[in-house]
């Protein structure tokens, strides 16, 4: 497949006419940008990826909803249309912090401008909407930073202070 100066969507179409499984779709701004295709039998991950390298703000996706079909994005775009339909509310319920100190300690790993965060101080619970990763993220602070802490207090009256701190 050769192809110079022309359309991303034109060349989407002829790249569709030579794939059997698969369909590629140019989205939001990407398909009047004018791209130069040179590729002989190489994987569609490999031309997607010549593709998107050739404008510094595309990238290609893969809907996990739609099989064996790939979309070419400007970042943008695909921050205001794709993510925002991934975000997936959960609730995390504090044991050993309060749900403030949680809030506090997670808010800087929302994703910036989709993600958002609030806690219940009566529930001590903290409830988060953000990207699947971020809970990832979310989860395993929760786990570092919500744990118990065992204070103990010894009486002790006859001892030489330098021992005991080397005990």
């Amino acid at each position: 497949l050769a192809i110079s100066g022309v359309p991303l969507s034109r060349a989407v179409a002829m790249l569709n006419s030579k794939l059997t499984t698969a369909t590629v779709f140019a989205r939001g701004t990407t398909g009047r940008q004018p791209i130069t295709i040179v590729v002989r039998e190489r994987s569609l991950e490999k031309v997607l990826n010549y593709i998107v390298a050739q404008q510094s703000d595309w990238l290609w996706y893969k809907p996990q909803s739609e099989e064996n079909t790939y979309e070419i994005w400007d970042q943008e775009n695909y921050r205001l249309q794709v993510l925002p339909k991934m975000v997936q509310p959960k609730t995390y319920r504090l044991k050993n912090i309060t749900a403030e100190e949680a809030y506090r300690a997670i808010t800087p790993l929302m994703t910036p401008k989709l993600g958002r965060a609030s806690f219940d101080p009566r529930s001590n619970k903290v409830f988060i909407s953000d990207l699947p990763a971020i809970h990832d993220q979310v989860a395993k602070l929760i786990e570092e930073i919500d744990v118990s802490l065992i204070t103990r207090v010894y009486h002790v009256d006859h001892a030489k202070p330098k021992q005991m701190a080397e005990h």
